[in-house]
C-alpha cells in the first residue's frame, strides 16, 4: 500500500465533519478518515452517535477497534460472549463480520471506531494517558482527544525514518531542534494523525488527568 498517499499530517475537527444517518436510523456517522478513498477505504476513523439500541452493520474481512467517548455506556452482545464498553474506559478489538446487538445502558454515545481492511495491515486503538508516554513502531500514528491538549512528539535517535529527521510545523505544531519535543496544541474533538515513521515517542499533556482520548496506529500489509 502507498502510504505516500496520505499526508504527511493533518488535523481534523469533528465539528468540521458532516452527520451522516445510519440506514437502519439508530445513529449517525462523522467520517474523519477513509483512506485511500470514501468509496474503496483500506483504513477508516470515525465517530458515531448511538442513540438508540440495534444491532452494528457487519463487516467481513475487517478489523475494528470500537470505544466509548461520551455517554453511559453501552452492551455489546455477541454471539458467544457480552461486552460492556464505558466512556473513557479501554478500547474493545474484535472482527467485523461479528456484527453484535448493541444495547445503550443510559442514553445515548459518542463512539470512536478504527476499521482496517485485513489484507491493508493492523490497526490498533487504546487508552491515551496523560504524562505517560507511548511508543509504537506503526508508521502511520494518531491521537483523538475530547478535550483541548497538548501532544509532545519525542523523535528517536535511531530507527529507520527517524535519525537526523528535521523538524517540522504542521498546522499549530511547534518545530523544535534536535533533543527537544515538537508540540502540537489540539482543540477539543479533534484528531490528529502522523505519517511519521517508527519509533517516537508520543506524550500527552492536559490539566485534566481525567481526559478521554485514545492513540491510534495503523502498520500496513
Amino acid at each position: 500500500m502507498l502510504l505516500d498517499e496520505l499526508p504527511m499530517s493533518q488535523t481534523i475537527r469533528l465539528c468540521d465533519v458532516a452527520k451522516v444517518p445510519w440506514r437502519n436510523g439508530g445513529g449517525v456517522t462523522q467520517e474523519l478518515l477513509a483512506w485511500p478513498s470514501v468509496s474503496d477505504w483500506q483504513l477508516r476513523v470515525s465517530v458515531a452517535t448511538i442513540d438508540r439500541d440495534g444491532p452494528f452493520s457487519a463487516y467481513p474481512e475487517v478489523q475494528r477497534c470500537f470505544a466509548v467517548l461520551q455517554g453511559g455506556g453501552v452492551l455489546l452482545r455477541f454471539a458467544e460472549r457480552e461486552e460492556r464498553v464505558h466512556a473513557g474506559g479501554e478500547a474493545l478489538a474484535f472482527d467485523g463480520a461479528d456484527a453484535p446487538a448493541c444495547d445503550l445502558l443510559a442514553g445515548a454515545t459518542l463512539d470512536l471506531n478504527l476499521m482496517v481492511r485485513n489484507q491493508a495491515g493492523q490497526g490498533q486503538m487504546q487508552r491515551a494517558r496523560v504524562d505517560q508516554a507511548w511508543t509504537s513502531s506503526a508508521p502511520v500514528r494518531g491521537l483523538f482527544t475530547m478535550a483541548e491538549a497538548r501532544l509532545e512528539c519525542h523523535a528517536s535517535d535511531s530507527g529507520a525514518g527517524n535519525a537526523k529527521k528535521p523538524a517540522v510545523a504542521a498546522g499549530n505544531a511547534i518545530g523544535s531542534a534536535a533533543g527537544t519535543p515538537r508540540r502540537l496544541e489540539l482543540e477539543a474533538s479533534t484528531l490528529y494523525l502522523d505519517h511519521v515513521g517508527a519509533a517516537q515517542t508520543w506524550t500527552l499533556r492536559s490539566g485534566s488527568q481525567g481526559l478521554c482520548a485514545y492513540w491510534l496506529a495503523f502498520t500496513p500489509a
